[in-house]
């Protein structure tokens, strides 16, 4: 399986405009009401830049939550570190974490399990690390889903990447059941149009992970054929399909 360098664009990873838009987690919240007067710990496995720790951190202020992040990239950590300081950031791997067993209530992994190579050794490892009753929130696009995504429309081997790279919803179900979850799985699907110009910054970024996956000619042809488009219709847009999937598992 083919793995993102995150060393090469963790500079130009926060540019992406959709990753600036996480909201207070409303399922970590309706989580951590359930006793608001105890102390959480609470980990984001694959915190890369701290982008959901630091929304999380400023909506949560009232609550008892040592917040805790862990990620492969020293060069992702570099800049999370400078955005939640008083979270306890780690570098570590997914399939071997550096913490105790039952350390945490919350493992949330926000748009990464897909980078993990070895993807049954992390959910054993995340069992391991969850308290009874621990929530583990995973959160994602469901690729089999979104066959018509403007990703696939320009580069049409990134599907094929993307389907050996993530699992698909009966899979999670599958895995988390059987580690002892009681587990509840949404996928939120979508057709829409998308904007031409949308598309075209964040090919040209290059910050999608798929996207520095594939043949570099590929990945300049698919630009030019944007490019293109753009050109002869700036206000032009094109349908495309897109699905979210959210995985809520407690640990019984």
């Amino acid at each position: 399986m083919r793995v993102t360098d995150y060393a090469r664009i963790a500079d130009r990873y926060d540019q992406n405009p959709y990753r600036q838009q996480i909201e207070p987690d409303e399922d970590l919240k309706r989580y951590l009401n359930q006793h608001p007067d105890r102390r959480w710990r609470v980990l984001d496995l694959a915190c890369g830049t701290g982008l959901y720790l630091e929304k999380q951190v400023q909506a949560f202020s009232s609550q008892l939550v040592d917040w805790h992040g862990l990620d492969a990239s020293q060069e992702m950590l570099n800049h999370a570190e400078k955005r939640v300081p008083h979270a306890k950031l780690v570098r570590g791997w997914a399939e071997k974490m550096p913490y105790e067993s039952e350390s945490f209530d919350v493992v949330v992994n926000n748009y990464a399990f897909h980078h993990f190579t070895r993807k049954e050794e992390v959910m054993d490892e995340v069992t391991r690390v969850l308290r009874k009753n621990g929530l583990f929130k995973m959160w994602n696009i469901a690729v089999q889903e979104m066959a018509r995504w403007w990703v696939y429309q320009y580069f049409p081997s990134a599907r094929l990447v993307d389907e050996e790279r993530f699992w698909p919803k009966d899979r999670i179900y599958t895995e988390c059941s059987a580690r002892g979850f009681q587990v509840e799985l949404y996928v939120h699907y979508q057709m829409v149009l998308k904007p031409l110009a949308e598309c075209v910054q964040h090919a040209r970024n290059r910050d999608i992970s798929v996207l520095t996956l594939i043949d570099d000619r590929e990945y300049q042809e698919g630009l030019d054929r944007l490019e293109r488009e753009f050109q002869d219709r700036p206000e032009a847009a094109i349908v495309q399909e897109f699905a979210e999937l959210c995985c809520l598992a407690v640990k019984r």
